[in-house]
């Protein structure tokens, strides 16, 4: 019995012609001749031709064809001992193919073929690292609850490679060194051949912070100085910082308006008198602060109430 083979596109040689026939007037409306002895008409003819050539070579695709597409994007690997739902399925699909246990159409296959290129297996793009290596901590975390919860990490594409970062709290930092292996094993099926990945920890820079400030009249001391401290902390985080709250930026400087911005919206700060940083070996450090990775700072932080001048 013959293969039924799809119908991708209906038109024939009189439909492409009638097509483009009346779309002439929409760009000349000097052409008004649409007899086959036109010259014009004649070119178009073997534009139609050639096109009705090309929708009958497009429908003779073979489902072979179509098979080896489904086995190009699925790749290496054993459905038995893989972990990812959506390419179980597929290297399953192809396996009973290959068992003669179903009968491929081709339909069947563009659905599964865009089911899978629809569930984020592969990593192409940034966002489709930082998805991986994110599922990834959580696979791990539930199968070990020692390890840390990552809730964030940062992808840097350059022409030669692909850097993960993953991006723990600092007091997890250590933990999370584990993390590495694992997470690279699991994005390492997943990548295009010829990329090259590489996991790496965040890093974090370490300050020493001192802050001045002048109090409302109304204000309790240290009160404010916990407000302080609270606020400059949450907003610097690396999970929950920044203007957004996704995080601080990785490898953004430490700038000194960021941090009297921080201060004097709290309740009971009048001004921000002083603000001094020093590294972790007590060196001074001027604004802007450079910055790896993200930011530390050393506890507690520093913050001095300051009677205001009445000169």
């Amino acid at each position: 019995m013959p293969i039924q083979l799809p119908n991708l596109d209906n038109k024939t040689f009189d439909d492409l012609m009638k097509e483009m026939i009346a779309s002439i007037p929409k760009y000349t409306k000097e052409w008004t001749n649409f007899n086959p002895s036109d010259p014009g008409i004649t070119i178009l003819e073997l534009l139609a031709w050639v096109s009705e050539a090309l929708i009958y070579r497009t429908n003779i695709v073979p489902e072979e064809s179509y098979v080896n597409f489904l086995r190009l994007i699925a790749g290496p690997g054993d459905v038995y001992d893989n972990t990812d739902k959506a390419h179980s399925n597929l290297l399953q699909y192809l396996k009973d193919i290959s068992d003669v246990k179903i009968k491929p159409d081709i339909q069947s296959m563009k659905a599964e073929a865009q089911r899978f290129l629809n569930s984020k297996y592969r990593a192409v793009t940034e966002e489709d690292f930082r998805e991986l290596a994110l599922e990834a901590c959580s696979e791990i975390k539930k199968a070990d609850e020692t390890f840390p919860e990552i809730k964030r990490a940062k992808v840097f594409v350059s022409p030669s490679k692909v850097d993960v970062v993953i991006i723990p709290e600092y007091k997890d930092l250590q933990k999370a060194k584990a993390l590495i292996v694992p997470v690279k094993n699991y994005l390492e099926p997943r990548r295009l051949i010829g990329t090259i990945v590489e996991l790496k920890l965040a890093e974090y820079t370490k300050i020493n912070l001192k802050i001045t400030i002048v109090c409302k009249s109304y204000a309790l001391a240290e009160t404010v100085k916990a407000s302080v401290r609270d606020a400059v902390n949450t907003y610097f985080d690396s999970i929950k910082g920044g203007a957004e709250g996704k995080g601080w930026p990785y490898g953004r400087n430490l700038m000194v308006y960021e941090l009297f911005h921080v201060i004097e919206r709290i309740d009971g700060v009048k001004y921000v008198s002083e603000v001094s940083t020093k590294s972790e070996s007590e060196n001074p450090l001027q604004f802007p602060v450079e910055i790896k990775g993200l930011i530390y700072f050393l506890e507690p932080i520093a913050v001095e109430i300051k009677e205001e001048s009445n000169e």
